[in-house]
Order: structure tokens, then C-alpha cells, then sequence
């Protein structure tokens, strides 16, 4: 079914059946499968899955054939597996000779004999009666595994999902799909299975930070060692820590506060002096950031830990620089045309990292070979920030393909329009006038956001680079968008200027409808992504 219409459009109604069929032609053939893998005597001496050995006879094979023909519609005189499978290959080629006579002839599908429609558990369920009846005479439970079901056609979708409500009882159906799924947000939840009625959610990538930052160590342990680096190295070695962490001995976390040399205290200190927004902030709450290092771990938490990275952000993108325009002298911004040294670090791009084996492996293979090119020193920090943009400008790329309606007089955009709305309201909101001790980076999909940008922002979500905090009900990240709070990727927080932590929240319709009016931007280019060739 690969490449019949991209998710989130209809297919033509045309070819529902002929895709079902199809759907229902490729179960039938892992079905036979599974039955070549339990019949197979070579799996009887194999420990683990030998429990799951049938012998079945000749005469066994033929009996069971035999059932199969009636239910499956097949030839008559079929009486083994290979012709079993030889049948099926014929069926699709039948189907996809229908299919093109659609698309050139426009044809419809009920225009094709009652021999090319078939269902997928009904086909499930006729295979288990054949098996029960003619070659084990005892009831098992059969599991159909469908995987990556959202890049399946919303037909597909909707008919295993709704099938979660009455289906038999001897089959169990295992769904894997991404975090947003459109036939999560049917319009119709009354027909819907009901969660913990009619289906459990197993969720296999909530992870807490801890378990995805220890994930992203081991299999950076597994790189460095598989490049035969001196024994010893670690991500601390390649590149150092980060300026901003939360890892380390109690003692070297709390002198980070102690004047005059803390890193907290430098920070805080260096803030106060040039930002009038700070002091009126500190002098307001009465925090004298001479005595952080005397308080008590919960004081000193709702004074000053809580705005660690707040300060840290202020001072590098904060309007701190003085210039002239006509008679009249302003504040505005510094230039930062490098990710700043607060994105570096082994802690802050285990961070980006969020688990995801792909990010882990592309962002690292680039730092052990920019290590190794030292010498097997440290990675110079702006070495870091380029290997760190680099990733950002190709997942961007990536992005780019994305089409979202932002309802501009141009038409239909790409999402990085709506990500680059988010990031004009983040600067303005979170790097205003006035000092806020809690950023703004994450967004509630309310009620004013359009289904049809719901879906965008859901393939979005699905290639990375939102990431859902929790859904409608508060309790899970995965479902339907509608209500649910989303923030940025981690690896997109040094574009959009986010904490590496999760921050206050907004509503998704506020931050597009209050962003500065910009020029549009554009993606990224092919110099951008590899560099000026010279």
C-alpha cells in the first residue's frame, strides 16, 4: 500500500476495498508465515520459543488446506502451502492490474468481481478455525502485530481501530503507531473503543529524562568504543560539561551559587549589573544573590534555582545593548550568529538527544570525529555549536516538507511558517521588557486551531519535532492533539532560543495570533546544510 496517498489525505473511495484487500492479502501471508516458523522442527530445539513447536503431517497440511479454500475463496484443488502462497501472489497481481485500470481507465472497484474483496480478522479468524480444526486441536491465542499504522491510509487506520471494540476473542491485536494517530480524534466517540474497556496503551516512549539521558550514554559508550578510542573516554571527555547542569556531587552543585567564582552566582551577578528588569525582580522578592549559597535547598529552590535558566537565556538574547536611532538612544539585543555555550557540553546535547537513537548516533559520530581531528582533546565549544546547528538545518530540512495551512494569502505553507510564528511570539514574550522567572515553551493545541493543522502539526509531532507533554485528560503523552500541551524538541531549543527543560504554557492559538509580523522565512539551504563548497 506504500505510496497510495500521503497520511491525513482520503483515499479515493474507489480504492478502499481493493486497499483492504490487499491489507487482508499481506495478513494472509504472514499468517502462512508464522505457520512455516511453528511447523518448522528446527524450532523445537531452540529453548526460548520451542514451546510454540506444532508438528503437522502431510495429511494434517492437506486437511488444513482444504478448510482455508472454502474460507479464503481459493482454488478448490489446493492441497498445500506453497500453492497456498502462489494463490495469494496471484490475487495481488489481479489487484494491482484492477488498480491501474482505475487510475487510467477510471474505473471502480465495484466494477471488479466479488473475488477480489477480502478482510483482514476475518481472514485471521478462518485461518485459526482451519488450524484448530485439522493440525492442533486446542485453543491458543493468535496475535496480529500491525506496525507504523500511521503512515497507513486513514481507511486502514480507522478499520484496526475501530476493530478494538468487538473482535474475537482469540485474537489479540497489537497496534503500534506514533504519538499522534488521526483516528485518535474521531468525530464519532461513540463508536470508539474505550481505553481500559476495549484496549491498554503500553507507552514505549515516555521515558523520564534520566532513562533516556542513561540510554543516550550506553550507546554513545557503544560508539566510542567501536571507534577504538583510548579506553577511559566518555562524553565528558569529548566535550565537557555543560554550563548548565543538573548532574554532579550535592557539594558541586550548591558552590555553584557561591561568590564570587559560582557559575549561578557569576551569571546572576553579571544580569543585575546590566539589566534593570533583574533588579527590580530580586528587590521586589527581597533575594540578594550575595547569600544564595547560606540558604536552605527549598529557599534557595524557590529563589534561585527555579530561574537558572531564565538568567542564563536573558543574558545572551535579553535587550541589553545600547544603540542610537535618530536623537534617541534604545536597547536591543546582541548579535548571536553562534549557538551560545549554554547548548554545549556533554550534558546539554545528551539532552537534545531525548533518547532517539538516530540523533544520538548523527550528533556524536560528528563529535568523535571532530575529537579525534584534535587529537583526542576536548571538542572546542564553537566546534560543538557548529556540529549542533548542523543537525538543527537538516532536521529543519526535513520539516520543510511538511505543508501546514496557515490560512496566508499564498496559500498552504510549510510547518516551518507555524515554527517560526512560535519562535517570533518565544523572543517577544519571553525576552520583553520585564523579567519572567517562568519561559514560555510550551503550547496547548486549544479549540481555535483548525483539524486541518491539528493533522499537520501531528505529522509534525510524529517526526520529532514537537514533543507531547501530556493530552486532553492530563495523564499520557500520546493521543489525540486536541487539548494536549506540546513542546519543542529538545535539539530545536537552541533555534528557538528554549531552556532544555519543560517551561510555562500558552495556548497555540495565542502565540500564532500575537507573534510579530515578520518576512517569511525560508528553509534551509543546500549551503546551509553542507557548507560553501570552495
Amino acid at each position: 500500500m506504500r505510496g497510495f496517498t500521503d497520511v491525513g489525505r482520503d483515499v479515493p473511495k474507489s480504492l478502499e476495498s481493493l486497499l483492504h484487500s490487499l491489507m487482508a492479502i499481506r495478513t494472509q501471508f504472514a499468517l502462512l508465515d508464522t505457520l512455516k516458523e511453528i511447523t518448522d522442527p528446527a524450532t523445537e530445539n531452540i529453548s526460548a520459543v520451542s514451546h510454540q513447536y506444532v508438528q503437522m503431517s502431510r495429511q494434517q497440511e492437506a486437511d488444513f488446506c482444504v478448510l482455508l479454500n472454502r474460507s479464503w475463496r481459493m482454488s478448490s484443488d489446493i492441497r498445500n502451502i506453497v500453492e497456498l502462497r502462489a494463490e495469494l501472489w496471484s490475487r495481488i497481481q489481479r489487484i494491482n492490474a484492477a488498480i491501474m485500470e482505475i487510475r487510467l481507465n477510471g474505473a471502480k472497484a465495484t466494477d471488479f468481481d466479488d473475488s477480489l474483496s477480502f478482510d483482514t480478522l476475518s481472514s485471521v479468524s478462518s485461518f485459526v478455525d482451519a488450524f484448530e480444526s485439522s493440525v492442533e486441536h486446542r485453543s491458543r491465542m493468535w496475535c496480529l502485530c500491525v506496525d507504523e499504522l500511521e503512515i497507513m491510509p486513514e481507511t486502514i487506520q480507522d478499520y484496526f481501530y475501530l476493530s478494538l471494540r468487538s473482535t474475537d476473542q482469540r485474537l489479540l491485536l497489537k497496534l503500534a503507531t506514533s504519538p499522534y494517530t488521526p483516528s485518535f480524534d474521531t468525530e464519532e466517540p461513540g463508536a470508539a473503543p474505550m481505553y481500559g474497556h476495549d484496549y491498554t496503551i503500553i507507552n514505549l516512549t515516555d521515558r523520564s529524562r534520566s532513562e533516556s539521558n542513561r540510554f543516550v550514554r550506553q550507546l554513545v559508550g557503544k560508539l566510542l568504543s567501536a571507534e577504538d578510542l583510548p579506553s577511559g573516554a566518555t562524553p565528558e571527555i569529548l566535550l565537557g560539561r555543560s554550563p548548565i547542569t543538573d548532574e554532579g556531587k550535592p557539594g558541586e552543585l550548591n558552590s555553584a551559587y557561591r561568590a564570587p567564582n559560582g557559575a549561578h552566582y557569576k551569571r546572576f551577578k553579571e544580569l543585575y549589573e546590566i539589566d534593570a528588569a533583574f533588579r527590580r525582580y530580586l528587590d521586589a522578592r527581597e533575594i540578594d544573590i550575595e547569600k544564595l549559597n547560606d540558604m536552605d535547598e527549598r529557599s534557595r529552590a524557590a529563589s534561585a534555582r527555579k530561574i537558572i535558566w531564565p538568567v542564563a537565556l536573558r543574558l545572551v538574547y535579553g535587550s541589553h545593548q545600547a544603540f542610537k536611532f535618530g536623537g534617541n538612544v534604545g536597547l536591543r539585543s546582541a548579535s548571536n550568529k553562534r549557538t551560545p555555550p549554554i547548548y554545549t557540553g556533554s550534558d546539554a546535547v545528551i539532552s537534545m538527544c531525548e533518547g532517539n537513537p538516530r540523533v544520538t548516533i548523527g550528533l556524536f559520530r560528528d563529535l568523535i570525529a571532530a575529537f579525534r581531528r584534535n587529537q583526542n582533546r576536548r571538542v572546542p565549544t564553537h566546534i560543538q555549536s557548529q556540529i549542533v546547528e548542523s543537525a538543527i538545518d537538516k532536521f529543519l530540512s526535513l520539516l520543510s516538507a511538511i505543508p501546514a495551512p496557515l490560512n496566508q494569502p499564498r496559500g498552504n505553507t510549510s510547518i516551518l511558517e507555524l515554527l517560526q510564528k512560535i519562535g517570533d511570539y518565544i523572543q517577544s514574550r519571553n525576552y520583553g521588557p520585564e523579567f519572567s522567572p517562568e519561559l514560555v515553551g510550551t503550547f496547548v493545541v486549544d479549540g481555535n486551531i483548525s483539524s486541518s493543522l491539528q493533522k499537520a502539526i501531528g505529522q509534525a509531532l510524529n517526526q520529532g519535532a514537537f514533543v507531547m507533554v501530556e493530552n486532553a485528560m492530563g495523564d499520557a503523552s500520546f493521543g489525540g492533539l486536541s487539548e494536549a500541551r506540546l513542546r519543542l524538541s529538545y535539539l530545536l531549543c537552541p533555534y528557538f532560543r528554549l531552556p532544555l527543560i519543560v517551561s510555562g504554557r500558552v495556548n497555540l492559538s495565542t502565540a500564532l495570533t500575537e507573534a510579530p509580523s515578520k518576512l517569511p522565512s525560508r528553509p534551509p539551504t543546500m549551503e546551509d546544510l553542507f557548507g560553501r563548497i570552495t
